[in-house]
């Protein structure tokens, strides 16, 4: 899952938060979010941004011939 930064309205800290599938509710907003600055629950309150990105790239062209990718060469 990926990590998301939220900005908190109320004091403008940004922060991280990873949300779980199970931790939105029927409304669709997130419960358990809170904020490590101002301690607001309220999620009307937060500003979703982008996900991070992560430190996982795949490099080079070694990966692509070991078999991984989606096309097999014909010989």
């Amino acid at each position: 899952m990926p990590l998301f930064d939220f900005k908190c309205i109320n004091c403008h800290t940004v922060f991280e938060f990873l949300a779980n599938h199970g931790d939105y509710g029927e409304d669709g907003k997130l419960i358990g979010l809170k904020c490590p600055h101002c301690h607001t629950t309220n999620p009307d309150n937060f500003i979703k941004q982008f996900p991070k990105k992560t430190n996982f790239d795949l490099v080079g062209d070694g990966w692509a011939k070991d078999g991984y990718s989606s096309t097999k060469d014909k010989k």
